[in-house]
C-alpha cells in the first residue's frame, strides 16, 4: 500500500523600512515553526472548522519556538492579515499571508517575535517566528510576508 505524507513548512519575510526615506533597515527570511495547534487547526478546516487564519500578532519575545507554544512569548500588538493569497503557478501548494505595520502601530518595542492566529484575541496559533530585532518607532513600518507550504514527505 502505497501511501503519501503530507507535511507543512513556514518562512516569514520580515521587512521593515524607515518611513520617511524608505531605506531598508531589516529584509530577511525567517524559518518558523507550524506549532501543534497549527496543524490541528488545519485538519479541523478540512474538516469545516469556519475559524481560518485571520490575525498575525507580535511580540518582545526571545524564545526560540517550540512544538507546544500556544502563544507569543511576549505579545505587544495583534492586527487582521491585510492580504492573503494562493499564487496559481502549477504545483504551488502554499498560501502567503501578509500583514502591515503602519508609523503608529506597535511602537516603543523591540520586535523579536511573530505568529498566525484565527481570532482577535487568543485563539489557535498557526505558526511562530523569532527573529532579528527591529526596535519599532513611528519612523519605521513593518510588513510581515508569511508563507505556509504543503509539501510531500
Amino acid at each position: 500500500m502505497n501511501q503519501e505524507k503530507i507535511g507543512m513548512k513556514g518562512r516569514c519575510f520580515v521587512c521593515a523600512r524607515d518611513a520617511g526615506t524608505g531605506k531598508l533597515v531589516l529584509g530577511k527570511w525567517f524559518d518558523n515553526l507550524i506549532v501543534t495547534t497549527g496543524r490541528v487547526h488545519v485538519a479541523e478546516l478540512l474538516g469545516g472548522y469556519p475559524r481560518r487564519p485571520s490575525h498575525i500578532a507580535v511580540g518582545t519575545g526571545a524564545t526560540a519556538p517550540v512544538a507546544g507554544n500556544t502563544t507569543l512569548g511576549t505579545e505587544v500588538f495583534r492586527k487582521i492579515i491585510t492580504r492573503r493569497r494562493s499564487p496559481s503557478a502549477p504545483n504551488n501548494y502554499k498560501i502567503i499571508f501578509q500583514m502591515f505595520l503602519t508609523t503608529a502601530e506597535a511602537n516603543g518595542n523591540t520586535l523579536t517575535e511573530a505568529g498566525i492566529f484565527n481570532r482577535a484575541a487568543l485563539g489557535s496559533m498557526l505558526s511562530r517566528v523569532t527573529y532579528t530585532g527591529i526596535a519599532k518607532t513611528s519612523s519605521i513600518t513593518v510588513t510581515y510576508t508569511w508563507e505556509i507550504s504543503i509539501t510531500t514527505v
